[in-house]
């Protein structure tokens, strides 16, 4: 505790930061799973190192080797017209993990595990690579910011960013994604050149070049941040002059910071060159930007993953940036001149939702925003308490929304691309995925995406029966279930269906399917004592799904809702529902509700 005591506020705030981050990732255990850490994206960032040092074969001429369990590779590939595979993705994350891996397929067999690349060992070393670039990010940011703004200030733009923003989500369970290592190498970018404009030594450069090289390699639109050496410090036109003169003077240190970013650009280029024959090869195909048609709203603001909506906070961020000439005049230009071009450029990508988590390419730009960030807190903290505490008390509440949808994204309740104002309506609060999520989902039109075409397919849903029961009437009601209706509790009206105890299966409704249903869709109102199941089954055909999703309504009454999807064979003629009480306590039922729809997908231009 005494070493806690000499410690800075900055620093015992990252910490706590680290704490936090690092007890999450065990309480994962992703590296238990050979899915977690080595999925989606990062099956192309790091294909380059076994397939290199282990395999010899970067042409990956033997797919079988990175044959999964389940169906598919533990690698991502792409062809040439002439059929030669190679990565998409760029060898930067393949270089900031190749350190860690190194370790790893060193000790591997050592340690009874497959020397593969992909065995727990390497798993656990992509963890601790993405544990030192987080703290590395931490050092840098937090050093670069106390440049300017009070160490108050300082810790709570850091507290903001790393757990009130989907960074946290790609710092704990996408650690091994890219966006946590660009964080760091722009911050580390960012000390380095401010350390080299107040000091003009060498040694800056060298790490300007080798964060800079890096970092661009990782996500080439990166190279906008080499504005910060143009722009740091330059408001007005002599400025400027003043600015390209003083890199003239000092041109060997620019010449050493230019060819050490080359250098570290260089592996990708001889990689196209074997792949191509080319020195510069586009690997994305199809894939572009569309500058003269972006999606500046949609970017922010849509339910598809829009920024804003995902990681709300950065609100305060964005206010902040208006004032930040009044605390730093140095910082203005490039600060605003950056933020602006690079959303626009982010909004000019034909994939503007970036799947994943809140728009996770915008986490590039969170050194810039810690800018404004600062900024706004200084200014508040020039205010009342009464206003102080107001500013805490909504970053708490935002930090606490942002832990609980990033463990709803995690838990399939907010959807990776297909979120749309209805499904985030439907997911509000929710702690386990929804059944009827897919009636609000909006698909996009990948292909027309990639020509600049906003196409989505928003669902359509026709009723083709629709039974309705609150019990209110006999003449309604299933002779069976007459003798089940009390009058002493109900949702609505005066009358519902009660079961005491001993009883296991209730609520037996038969109907037909019309023809062209697709989907079976079931509601209930119950007042119970413990879990009670939904369950549809075929009478004519083998058909059976169950669903426990409970919706909390007032008064100890829950909504039991399924959404089924019927054979495509149309077999299904006669359905059966029923409740499946499985305690044996006490039910009330009451509003039984049973559609049989016909859901399809309708393509609208957005």
């Amino acid at each position: 505790m005494g070493i806690l005591r000499t410690l800075s506020l900055t620093k015992l705030t990252g910490l706590f930061i680290a704490i936090v981050i690092i007890s999450k990732i065990v309480a994962n255990g992703d590296w238990k799973n050979d899915q977690s850490i080595i999925g989606g994206d990062v099956r192309g960032y790091y294909a380059y190192l076994p397939a290199l040092f282990i395999n010899n074969d970067l042409k990956f001429q033997d797919l079988e080797v990175y044959k999964m369990t389940r169906p598919g590779y533990q690698v991502w590939t792409k062809q040439t017209k002439d059929g030669t595979r190679f990565i998409k993705y760029t060898c930067g994350m393949a270089i900031m993990y190749s350190p860690f891996f190194f370790i790893a397929d060193a000790l591997a067999s050592n340690l009874g595990a497959a020397p593969d690349g992909f065995s727990w060992p390497y798993r656990i070393a992509l963890i601790v690579a993405s544990i030192f670039y987080l703290l590395v990010g931490l050092i840098f940011l937090s050093k670069f910011l106390l440049r300017f703004f009070s160490e108050y200030s300082v810790s709570i733009a850091l507290i903001v960013l790393f757990l009130g923003t989907n960074l946290y989500n790609y710092e704990t369970k996408h650690l091994t994604y890219s966006h946590g290592y660009s964080f760091a190498l722009i911050s580390l970018f960012l000390y380095a050149a401010l350390s080299w404009f107040e000091s003009f030594r060498i040694r800056w450069a060298i790490w300007m070049g080798v964060s800079f090289g890096l970092m661009v390699l990782i996500r080439p639109i990166d190279i906008i941040f080499i504005s910060f050496v143009i722009l740091y410090g330059v408001t007005t036109i002599v400025d400027f002059k003043s600015r390209l003169r003083l890199l003239w003077k000092y041109k060997l240190h620019i010449a050493v910071f230019m060819l050490l970013s080359f250098l570290m650009v260089l592996p990708q280029l001889l990689y196209f060159n074997y792949i191509s024959g080319n020195f510069l090869f586009y690997s994305y195909n199809d894939e572009s930007f569309f500058f003269g048609s972006p999606h500046l709203y949609d970017t922010l603001f849509s339910f598809r993953n829009g920024w804003l909506i995902y990681s709300p906070i950065l609100i305060l961020a964005i206010i902040g940036l208006f004032f930040i000439r009044k605390k730093s005049n140095a910082l203005f230009s490039f600060t605003i001149i950056t933020s602006i071009t690079y959303f626009y450029t982010i909004a000019s990508w034909w994939c503007w939702w970036y799947v994943g988590f809140g728009n996770r390419a915008f986490i590039n730009l969170y050194p810039i925003l810690a800018i404004g960030l600062c900024t706004f807190i200084e200014l508040v903290n020039k205010k009342g308490i009464a206003i102080r505490w107001a500013l805490n008390s909504i970053i708490i509440g935002l930090i606490t929304l942002n832990a609980f949808q990033s463990y709803q994204f995690e838990n399939n309740i907010i959807h990776w691309g297909y979120m749309s104002k209805e499904a985030y309506i439907d997911a509000w609060g929710r702690t386990q995925p929804s059944q009827t999520q897919q009636m609000f989902l909006h698909v996009p039109d990948l292909k027309a995406a990639k020509k600049g075409e906003n196409l989505v397919s928003v669902p359509n849903i026709k009723i083709l029966k629709h039974i309705k029961n609150n019990f209110e009437t006999d003449s309604n009601t299933d002779s069976l279930l007459l003798l089940n209706v009390q009058n002493n509790d109900s949702y609505s009206g005066n009358r519902a269906l009660y079961y005491p105890k001993m009883s296991e299966y209730i609520a037996n409704t038969t109907f037909t399917v019309p023809e062209n249903s697709t989907h079976v869709h079931i509601s209930f109102k119950v007042k119970r004592e413990d879990k009670i199941l939904a369950v549809v089954e075929g009478v004519d055909h083998p058909f059976y799904f169950l669903s426990g999703e409970i919706v909390t309504l007032e008064n100890d009454w829950e909504q039991v809702e399924l959404f089924a999807k019927l054979p495509k064979d149309n077999k299904v003629k006669q359905l059966m529902f029923y409740a499946w009480n499985k305690c044996l306590l006490p039910v009330c039922i009451d509003d039984l509700e049973i559609k049989l729809v016909n859901f399809t997908y309708n393509d609208l231009e957005y």
